[in-house]
């Protein structure tokens, strides 16, 4: 494993510096062909040795050529091309007979061989020559020569203790070329990893970038496909919009570019609307509201718009961006389902009308019958003469009697029925309330076995309270309805209504509960919701605890189901303040 990487570790060493290498390679090689013609006749024709520096140099060259192109780049190649740069030295001393300015070859062709950043180079090369000044000193001390060539390595003398201190010079040289050479090795390698590491980082980022870049054209695009983008500086001065803005508005980018938004302002909005508007998005602040605008020909438009304030370095606001979304078809559309809900109420009080004129029928029919009936009976007594005063004085009381119902019953009929959505508070009691709504019930009640509870605290009989009277009958009456109606469609075996006043810290409560088994609580969240009813169809609007909770929540009450009881409860709770007034009194219930 550990050979392994080692391996691995000069097979990556080798591709980070194989660029160097190959150009080290290629630059050694020139050098050798370089000195053909130094060693061949400059160096060697004044001593008569030219032919033995032109073989040899020869020999070097062709050798050199044929290994850098068969194995250039290799470790092998690097050794042999140290070698022979460092036979040049040796050849220079022996043409030359030992003249020391040729040993200065040594010193210089040495350095040459840092230019691969490796060590390995430099040490064969080191022992070539001290392995050629070890031999030819022994032959020059023994007079020995090569086919009559002398082999000398000083001229001026010879002994090992000139070698060995040549020799000294040599390894300090070497030594420090090892040491650069590892050290720019290592440098090299260090700048290529941070390269590397950068390069890794660049891209990295750069596919980011891209990604994100991608992401917000497509976003872009989508965003133009349905909404209207728009530029301005921070004077509100259109700079640039975008397709679907043009198209919407039937401007050009041309024509809007310059002007601001006032070109498409409709005069729909008071001033004060655009004056806060502006008062929020200077702060800094996102704006969010629906805009109602005139296209180029003059046709409506509405918008769904944010406005966002753009900062620049200095933090301060520099433009403003506004994204719209043409929301027309959906104006137009609230507009026919209020105009629909409308004509659903109307004919729902109409409904509710006729209803009520069937159960004021029944109200009235008994008082009716017995004022018949009392006449029926004056006449007979007159037609026999059986009348006396006593007796029609008694009669008459009955009649009077019946006629103050049958008033207070038309009465509360013509408190409950009117419209009194635009009309102020009322200052009167809570026995006022139900003399308008009592008459209107008690006889379809008591027909129907269904017994009414009225319990009144003491403390609420007398005290005068603050709230449009009518609105609150009309909730009272509907409240009644709904439990009679309840009682008679489940057959409760108990069948009765109560209802219950009390006045407590400063606030009116007011309870009608019947003998229902409650409500479920997934029914609760939907009860006050306009047209939701659980009547059979065709029974009921779903309209009235809908126009129940409104009149409620203009009082500034609360209304809500009692789930502590175990019978159906609702709760009204008012607060009983003079100054209490209503949220908006020319608002209709609905």
């Amino acid at each position: 494993m550990m050979f392994k990487n080692l391996l691995n570790y000069f097979r990556i060493e080798t591709q980070e510096l194989n660029d160097i290498i190959l150009n080290a390679d290629k630059f050694i090689l020139s050098v050798l062909w370089l000195h053909l013609p130094f060693v061949s006749f400059v160096a060697t024709y004044p001593y008569g040795t030219w032919k033995e520096g032109l073989l040899a140099s020869t020999m070097i060259c062709l050798i050199g050529t044929v290994s850098y192109l068969t194995s250039r780049g290799t470790l092998g190649h690097r050794i042999l091309s140290g070698l022979l740069l460092l036979s040049y030295s040796v050849v220079l001393i022996t043409v030359q007979f030992g003249r020391i300015e040729m040993h200065f070859h040594v010193f210089g062709a040495l350095p040459l061989l840092i230019l691969y950043r490796d060590w390995r180079v430099l040490p064969p090369a080191a022992l070539l020559i001290a392995f050629h000044h070890a031999a030819f000193n022994y032959c020059q001390i023994n007079n020995i020569d090569m086919f009559g060539f002398p082999l000398v390595v000083f001229n001026y003398g010879n002994g090992w203790d000139i070698v060995l201190l040549h020799a000294f010079f040599v390894v300090f040289e070497t030594t420090a070329l090892i040491y650069y050479a590892e050290t720019l090795r290592k440098q090299h390698l260090f700048v290529c990893n941070v390269n590397r590491n950068l390069e890794s980082l660049v891209a990295e980022r750069t596919q980011s970038l891209t990604q994100e870049k991608e992401k917000i054209e497509a976003y872009n695009k989508s965003l133009d496909l349905v909404a209207m983008t728009e530029l301005t500086d921070a004077n509100g001065i259109i700079l640039s919009v975008n397709k679907n803005f043009e198209e919407v508005s039937g401007y050009t980018q041309e024509e809007l570019v310059g002007k601001d938004h006032s070109i498409l302002k409709s005069d729909y909005h008071p001033p004060i609307f655009f004056k806060n508007m502006w008062k929020k998005i200077k702060a800094g602040d996102v704006w969010r509201g629906e805009i109602k605008n005139l296209t180029k020909d003059g046709k409506e438009f509405w918008v769904e718009t944010a406005i966002a304030p753009l900062k620049n370095s200095q933090g301060e606001i520099s433009h403003f961006m506004a994204i719209r979304f043409d929301i027309t078809n959906k104006k137009e559309n609230e507009a026919t389902i209020l105009k629909q809900q409308e004509q659903i109420v109307s004919q729902a009080k109409l409904s509710s009308l006729g209803e009520m004129a069937g159960n004021i029928a029944h109200e009235i029919n008994n008082p009716l019958t017995v004022i018949n009936g009392t006449v029926f009976t004056m006449r007979r007594m007159i037609e026999k003469d059986m009348l006396n005063s006593d007796r029609f004085e008694e009669a008459l009381e009955d009649i009077t009697k019946t006629v103050s119902r049958i008033t207070k019953i038309v009465s509360g009929l013509r408190n409950v029925s009117r419209d009194a959505s635009s009309e102020s508070l009322d200052i009167c009691s809570i026995d006022d309330i139900l003399d308008d709504v009592l008459p209107l019930c008690s006889e379809k009640l008591k027909n129907n076995d269904v017994d009414l509870q009225v319990i009144i605290n003491e403390n609420l009989k007398e005290r005068e309270i603050h709230l449009n009277r009518v609105q609150m009958s009309q909730v009272l009456l509907n409240l009644i309805s709904n439990s009679f109606d309840e009682i008679e469609a489940k057959q409760f075996p108990e069948r009765w209504i109560k209802v219950e006043a009390s006045f407590e810290a400063n606030k009116l409560f007011l309870k009608v509960t019947d003998s229902g088994q409650g409500i479920p609580e997934d029914i609760q969240a939907k009860i006050f919701q306009p047209f939701f009813t659980t009547k059979d169809f065709g029974k009921g609007t779903g309209l009235g605890l809908s126009l129940c909770h409104n009149i409620i929540k203009r009082h500034n009450g609360q209304f809500k189901v009692d789930n502590t009881s175990p019978y159906t409860c609702f709760v009204i709770e008012l607060p009983l303040k003079a100054e209490a007034d209503l949220a908006s009194e020319t608002e209709k219930a609905i």
